[in-house]
């Protein structure tokens, strides 16, 4: 099948929609061919490929590139929808896939092509006129990555998604490849890597992510405040939010690891005994605009279900479509530092009941939330009439 696959991202990029968009077009590529469209901060487009095989230990071998070049900075979308355009009108695919909301409506409202609109969240302004018309014609077909969103835009529009298929985000399975990790080698890694002596705490407690508002680091604040013997590590953030951080760090068993690779991230998953997910009632794509915990579907509870570690998240509704309580994770209040504290302590001295989660959890991520698994299920959303 000749795929095409239309992205508003920027590669490489530390923003998740990149991270999507790679692992998703490899996964798709290996029974297909993918022509992947998105803009490039490289000025040669082979590094592109090297970049993915280093970067995510990727093939991306039958994933053919066109890239809008690293000088265009504004009107980006909507120049990538030009591109994909004048590309569909040059070669035939088996099936149109578009993140990108201007392609999304020129393929679907203009051409007539049926397209796959894959939706990550509410449109609004000028944008929202443009979503809603995509959304409306019966040549588009429509992912939403939760089914909160599909309601929330149902409500936003005020229509009804009558082809929708809710796909959740997912994670690639880096266990396979790794060495049963032991608590000595765990020990040994912890202070090569990060200057982390084991021995001297209960538990290596981790959080995995941005630091924007709304997710929770003061949370893990307060829990490390009242747990001195437990070590809790922070890995992630912008450059500026991590120095900040880092300079106004008073806790002694807090450490502010700064910005890791996708691999090493991965990888240091696997080296802590608890890992959190302490989301906000309002969550941030940035600093100040994108609030989307009513429908989100965050990439990092899918890796951190593939880590095989026990998983602590905060009690929000949408959260529930993957993570249920005492089965596969532990929920818990989402503001509440104290509750957070006894569930931590709770896995910390129940070894059987962790191991209990965590295994439960890596099921349902092996069985339902691989790119793999995300893949197949978006190609025969794409065969239905």
């Amino acid at each position: 099948m000749q795929i095409l696959y239309i992205s508003p991202s920027t590669i490489p990029s530390r923003a998740a929609n990149s991270i999507h968009v790679i692992n998703q077009c490899d996964a798709l590529s290996l029974d297909n061919e993918v022509t992947l469209i998105c803009h490039t901060n490289f000025l040669v487009k082979n590094d592109i490929y090297k970049f993915v095989r280093e970067s995510f230990q990727l093939s991306f071998k039958k994933v053919k590139l066109i890239t809008l070049p690293k000088y265009f900075r504004f009107g980006i979308n909507f120049f990538i929808g030009l591109i994909a355009v004048f590309n569909a009108n040059k070669s035939e695919f088996d099936l149109i896939i578009s993140r990108n909301l201007y392609a999304s409506f020129i393929f679907s409202n203009l051409l007539k092509k049926r397209t796959i609109y894959e939706i990550h969240l509410l449109e609004f302004g000028f944008r929202k006129f443009i979503q809603s018309q995509a959304l409306k014609s019966r040549y588009i077909k429509t992912i939403t990555i939760s089914s909160k969103l599909k309601h929330h835009l149902e409500v936003h529009h005020n229509l009804i998604l009558k082809n929708n298929l809710v796909l959740h985000d997912a994670a690639n399975n880096l266990i396979l490849n790794n060495r049963k990790i032991t608590d000595q080698l765990k020990i040994k890694l912890l202070k090569e890597k990060f200057t982390i002596q084991k021995e001297n705490y209960k538990a290596v407690v981790g959080y995995f992510g941005h630091l924007y508002e709304g997710r929770g680091i003061e949370i893990i604040e307060g829990i490390a405040l009242i747990n001195p013997n437990i070590i809790f590590i922070v890995a992630g953030g912008n450059t500026e939010l991590i120095n900040k951080k880092k300079a106004e760090n008073k806790i002694k068993n807090l450490k502010f690891l700064g910005f890791l690779p996708y691999i090493e991230s991965r990888e240091a998953m696997l080296l802590c005994d608890l890992l959190l997910m302490p989301y906000q009632k309002k969550v941030f794509l940035s600093k100040e605009i994108y609030d989307t915990s009513k429908w989100m579907s965050p990439m990092k509870m899918f890796e951190y279900l593939s880590s095989r570690v026990p998983l602590i998240a905060s009690d929000l509704p949408v959260l529930k479509e993957v993570l249920k309580h005492e089965k596969n994770c532990i929920l818990v209040e989402c503001n509440n530092v104290e509750a957070w504290s006894k569930q931590v302590n709770k896995l910390v001295n129940n070894k059987n009941f962790a191991r209990y989660l965590s295994n439960n959890g890596f099921n349902d991520f092996i069985t339902k939330f691989t790119w793999q698994k995300r893949a197949e299920k978006l190609i025969e959303f794409g065969k239905k009439k």
